[in-house]
C-alpha cells in the first residue's frame, strides 16, 4: 500500500512540476518580449496547472491497487465519481 502511495504522490509532484515550469517558461518569454509581466493574465493559467491530474508519462502503473473515489478537480456528482445523489452533494 505504501509504494502506490508514494508512486501516486511523485507521479503527482512530477506532473505539476512539468506544467508550472511551462507556464513559467511562457512568463518568462512575454517578460523578454515586452520587459514587464501582467501577472494576474497568468494567474487562471497558474491555478489550472497546481490541480492534482497526472500527466501521461507519469502516470500510474497497471498493478497500483488505488482506486479513486473522490476527484475535487471536478464538479457535481461526477466529483464523487456518481456515487453520492445529486442532493448529497
Amino acid at each position: 500500500m505504501l509504494s502506490d502511495l508514494f508512486e501516486i504522490q511523485y507521479g503527482y509532484y512530477r506532473s505539476r512540476m512539468k506544467r508550472v515550469l511551462a507556464v513559467l517558461s511562457k512568463i518568462a518569454e512575454e517578460s523578454k518580449k515586452k520587459g514587464s509581466v501582467d501577472y494576474k493574465k497568468w494567474k487562471p493559467e497558474f491555478k489550472q496547472a497546481m490541480k492534482n491530474r497526472f500527466e501521461p508519462e507519469y502516470a500510474m502503473s497497471k498493478n497500483n491497487g488505488f482506486e479513486m473515489i473522490m476527484d475535487l478537480n471536478l464538479s457535481g456528482p461526477e466529483a464523487y465519481n456518481y456515487n453520492l445523489e445529486p442532493e448529497c452533494i
